[in-house]
């Protein structure tokens, strides 16, 4: 059996649940929402919240750590030494601040950017070598702004408006990813 880990970023608690950086937390809400999911669990030994559900030959492991963005990885990395997931077989699901607001964008691989959650990951994995799901936010956000304040801020009206459609394709996307692979999922959505 092919077991998956799709993780979203975000930070645990409602004082964040509806900030720019939770993007990755609602995406994950948007999958759990199609009904091949349970409501997550606390899994306190993965330090996040897990749901799981099979598809032919594949464990499909949906996870939303607690550990809070900046040790997004420690989180991580439990799930899939536990599990054995290969490097290959894990999406992470972010917000970038180097796209627009609802733009989508899949890689194979890459950097972190000035993402602390996606440094945490690569350090814990020790790989940039695993597919992610940028999610725009930014684009430009206002320069006299601070980048750690914008991000926990609240999106704009205007905001949901462009990215609240964008997010309802996140299962799509991904069941693309699970049943054709990276690339064809790449050429499709990116």
């Amino acid at each position: 059996m092919n077991t998956y880990l799709i993780c979203g970023l975000g930070n645990p608690g409602d004082k964040y649940a509806e900030t720019r950086h939770n993007i990755g937390f609602k995406a994950l809400e948007e999958i759990y929402s199609g009904g091949d999911f349970d409501d997550p669990k606390e899994e306190k030994k993965f330090s996040s919240l897990i749901s799981s559900s099979q598809s032919g030959d594949k464990k499909i492991i949906l996870a939303l750590p607690l550990t809070y963005m900046n040790k997004s990885g420690e989180a991580i990395q439990k799930i899939k030494s536990y599990f054995k997931i290969p490097k290959q077989n894990i999406i992470i699901i972010y917000d970038d601040i180097d796209l627009p607001p609802g733009e989508i964008r899949i890689r194979k691989k890459g950097g972190p950017g000035t993402h602390n959650g996606m440094k945490s990951i690569i350090q814990s994995l020790g790989t940039e070598d695993f597919a992610r799901i940028r999610i725009g936010i930014g684009e430009p956000y206002p320069p006299q702004k601070d980048l750690s304040t914008y991000v926990l801020e609240p999106f704009t009206k205007k905001e949901k408006e462009t990215l609240d459609p964008k997010i309802k394709n996140i299962p799509t996307i991904v069941k693309d990813f699970l049943e054709t692979g990276i690339e064809a999922a790449m050429n499709k959505w990116n």
